[in-house]
């Protein structure tokens, strides 16, 4: 296992790629507000906010329940309002208790102090809290902290539910280890025949929850399913097949169902 990340390491480093001419950019209403704010301060690098939108712009409108984990000067609390509308109830948790002033209760704009790391206080926040729909780790920045709150914090997001954890700087980051560790779970894949018939597996408890999992520069995206995924049954419809010359082609192709 080791030997294969090393080795997919060591191709990332020396990949190089192709220069491409970039295409004209999709309006991101996020963008829009960042470059034009001004007032209480927001720290964000700018390829974020793409990320952002693509992955949470299906909330926009649908009165999310929001934590953002990680308030400092009180403007991306703003921003989060500003994009998922006036119906959004936007959670933010720090370890400043200075961050207490930005609260305002009348704009559904609710404030938590902490410690992410501290497991007795996700405790106590999930006892006061609504299940989530859109979760936010711009906290410490401590893989120990970014671990705790994902194991304390999973169970509490929403189907559908969206969970980033952003500023994983360093190649051998130990969140990004561990969600590389997460997501290998996604591809547990269990069947057998008996008396030639196939049988497979029903998905895992994580398969069934987890969507998927993203790795962008410096972020990871955890998305859930809206509803269950309920098999991973491989089916062949159609009836004019040829064989693959490669026996492990033919071998893989016979462990799907024909219709």
């Amino acid at each position: 296992m080791m030997f294969f990340f090393l080795r997919g390491l060591m191709f990332g480093l020396r990949f190089l790629g192709k220069t491409e001419v970039p295409a004209a950019a999709a309006f991101n209403p996020l963008r829009a507000y960042f470059d034009g704010h001004s007032g209480r301060g927001i720290n964000k690098r700018v390829h974020y906010l793409d990320i952002y939108h693509r992955h949470l712009r299906k909330f926009v409108g649908a009165s999310p329940v929001v934590l953002e984990i990680g308030v400092q000067s009180g403007g991306s609390l703003i921003m989060w309002k500003e994009y998922f509308g006036a119906g959004s109830q936007i959670h933010g948790v720090d370890v400043q208790k200075s961050c207490s002033q930005f609260q305002d209760t009348a704009q559904g704009v609710f404030i938590s102090i902490g410690s992410q790391g501290d497991r007795k206080f996700w405790a106590d926040f999930k006892s006061k809290t609504p299940r989530l729909d859109v979760i936010i780790d711009d906290g410490s920045h401590h893989w120990e902290d970014q671990i705790a709150t994902f194991e304390e914090m999973l169970e509490h997001l929403k189907p559908g539910g969206v969970y980033i954890c952003e500023d994983l700087k360093s190649i051998t980051n130990n969140f990004v280890l561990y969600t590389m560790g997460f997501a290998s779970n996604l591809n547990v894949s269990r069947q057998s025949k008996r008396n030639g018939v196939l049988t497979v597996a029903p998905p895992t408890p994580l398969q069934r929850t987890i969507r998927s999992v993203h790795f962008y520069p410096l972020v990871v995206v955890i998305e859930k399913y809206s509803a269950p995924l309920e098999s991973l049954l491989s089916t062949r419809h159609g009836t004019e097949w040829i064989e693959y010359e490669n026996s492990k082609h033919n071998a893989h192709f016979a462990e799907t169902t024909r219709d």
